[in-house]
């Protein structure tokens, strides 16, 4: 009993609720999701039944009440809970309910055991005699019979097209069996070979065992040798550990000597010039000095063969004439000394002549060397020179766009990007390039804060999101070489300034030095990423002595 609106539908509906019932059944929703309290996302109901007495379901189980709760939620999910007297989970299954509702013949969707307002008016105001007999059916639970008779007809049909299909499989399955037992008894002799296959097997296994443990007796036998052995190879590993101290030891002084070899053959290179001038000088030498060579040596060849003529005509004249040739022949071979002196004495000069042409030769040997190693130098320093040319260029074509610093595509990459902004293709646009977007209070600091920073950061651009990130690629890749991809950092723009703490120090840290243009909303972001390199954490100073003190 209740004044009208003071909550007695909403009891009856929540108990209905509560007990299984759908949402229309209550009237007050065609969604269980629509019974949940306004600004709420979840709704629980429980009800207690009384468990007592001779008839009380699961006694054991439950006690002398069971709590029956069930839980809305506004994506449209319920779910089921049934607890003991102690509110202990007994079971979440609804197939449980229904069977507590039936063995307590509680009759949820039944008019005549709840009825609610709307069913009420209806029933009141309805004249016929089709809305009186449907009502009849609820009431009496002939419907629900009428339908469960239909559903019961369908399943027998259902069962007897199985039993059908069942029976032909039976016979195919006898067929089977018979098959399979004419296997089975041709196979029956298969038992006997196979055990004799095992037999032969273990006899097998047995014999490899044996032939095995042979082979490890000679392993271990060669194992002990070797390891007799091994502190020689021990002794000689520690000395070869020595020697490669020393070679080490060699190498650092050659290292040395090398570099102290470069200093002064770049001292020497004034010498080089000269070098090459007395070089020319020595070719042409060389040339006179070996013609006169083999004009002494023609003149010498003449001698010796005049010589020969000569000694054959003396021969003859004392063989044919009995005349005293003495003073002739004293004439003769004073004239034959002279030569052979003569012939003596060239043949030192050309000796001479030989090793000073050697010695020649290896001069300039080692002059061409020299001369093709500062030609490989040279050709380097113009690689050099070229490689600082194009730089210089790209500086010079940078005072008029500074982005141009950063490659010579980037104004054009800058320049789709905001095309792309402008067309919505962004969620927030890219900041970048970095380096662009950050000006040093002090010049001084520039060499610094480049090293710290990193060359790849300050080409790259920030990003909001992925979407911004796959967007922005492919922009990059319609305009960046693909050698030269500008690195991208993603990450959530914010709106608030990071809090650095001061520096406590005398010297300025690489973030002091820094003065940043980004926009206020990624002032955050942008100290974040840079911080991986710890730019609030070292410090700069002009002197290295004063680094070292620090």
């Amino acid at each position: 009993m209740g004044l009208n609106g003071s909550g007695k539908s909403s009891i009856l509906a929540a108990l209905m609720v509560a007990l299984g019932s759908r949402a229309g059944a209550t009237s007050r929703g065609n969604a269980l999701k629509s019974l949940i309290k306004n600004g709420k996302r979840v709704a629980e109901i429980a009800v207690t039944l009384r468990n007592c007495g001779s008839d009380a379901y699961r006694h054991d189980v439950y006690g002398d009440s069971i709590i029956i709760k069930r839980k809305l939620t506004l994506e449209g999910a319920n779910t089921y809970k049934m607890c003991n007297t102690d509110n202990r989970l007994i079971s979440t299954k609804r197939e449980e309910l229904d069977m507590i509702l039936d063995y307590f013949n509680i009759q949820v969707d039944n008019p005549v055991v709840i009825l609610n307002q709307q069913a009420s008016k209806e029933f009141l105001l309805s004249n016929t005699p089709k809305d009186m007999y449907r009502f009849f059916m609820r009431a009496t639970l002939l419907e629900q019979l009428l339908k469960e008779y239909h559903e019961a007809i369908e399943a027998q049909y259902i069962a007897q097209e199985e039993l059908k299909k069942k029976q032909q499989e039976l016979e195919l399955m006898k067929e089977e069996v018979q098959k399979y037992q004419r296997a089975y008894d041709a196979c029956a002799s298969v038992d006997k070979l196979m055990s004799k296959i095992t037999k032969l097997k273990e006899e097998m296994a047995w014999a490899f065992v044996c032939e095995k443990e042979k082979l490890l007796e000679s392993v271990t036998k060669e194992l002990k040798a070797e390891e007799s052995r091994r502190p020689k190879f021990v002794q000689k590993l520690e000395e070869c550990q020595k020697k490669y101290e020393e070679k080490q030891q060699e190498h650092c002084r050659l290292e040395e000597e090398l570099k102290t070899a470069s200093e002064e053959a770049m001292q020497l290179q004034p010498q080089l010039a000269s070098k090459k001038s007395t070089v020319d000088t020595c070719r042409r030498t060389v040339k006179i000095t070996s013609d006169d060579l083999r004009r002494a040596r023609n003149n010498l060849h003449g001698v010796t063969a005049d010589r020969e003529h000569i000694q054959k005509r003396i021969d003859e004249l004392h063989n044919t004439a009995e005349i005293d040739y003495t003073a002739c022949r004293r004439e003769r071979e004073q004239k034959i000394s002279e030569l052979e002196q003569k012939a003596q004495k060239l043949s030192e000069e050309c000796r001479a002549i030989e090793l000073s042409t050697e010695v020649s030769r290896n001069v300039i040997t080692s002059d061409q060397q020299r001369r093709n190693e500062l030609e490989v130098e040279e050709q380097n320093l113009r690689y050099r020179l070229s490689d600082i040319g194009n730089k210089l260029q790209k500086l010079e074509a940078s005072r008029t766009n500074e982005l141009r610093r950063f490659g010579t595509w980037m104004p054009d990459l800058v320049k789709r990007i905001d095309e792309a902004h402008q067309h919505g293709k962004f969620h927030q646009k890219p900041r970048g390039p970095i380096g662009a977007n950050i000006k040093l209070r002090d010049g001084r600091w520039a060499v610094a804060v480049e090293k710290c920073v990193g060359p790849g950061l300050l080409c790259g651009f920030c990003v909001n999101d992925f979407h911004d990130e796959k967007a922005f690629e492919e922009i990059a890749k319609q305009v960046c070489p693909r050698q030269n991809m500008p690195n991208t950092m993603t990450s959530k723009f914010f709106s608030q300034v990071h809090n650095v703490p001061n520096n406590p120090n005398k010297f300025p840290t690489v973030l002091e030095v820094i003065g940043c243009c980004f926009h206020f909303s990624v002032t955050l972001w942008y100290y974040a990423k840079l911080n991986v390199h710890n730019i609030s954490a070292s410090l700069v100073c002009l002197q290295h002595a004063t680094c070292n003190m620090v």
